[in-house]
């Protein structure tokens, strides 16, 4: 068995090979796929943190009408 590696980002469903190992693939071949868990987490927590900091004002006079909100 060959192994061949290298990074690539599906897009809808499709892993694309790229074309210089396009070649070698001529028959069925065996996908293992390997997560960066530890990425996304970092991603995650630097997203929220960076929301958390956010001020927003809305005059006390404002009144939340979630039906209006689902219709837009």
């Amino acid at each position: 068995m060959t192994a061949i590696e290298f990074y690539t980002k599906p897009e809808n469903g499709i892993i694309k090979i790229p074309e210089q190992f396009q070649k070698a693939v001529k028959e069925t071949v065996k996908v293992i796929m390997l997560f960066n868990e530890e990425e996304k987490a970092a991603q995650r927590q630097k997203f929220f943190a960076s929301i958390s900091n956010l001020n927003i004002s809305v005059p006390s006079s404002f009144k939340w009408n979630r039906e209006e909100l689902y219709e837009q």
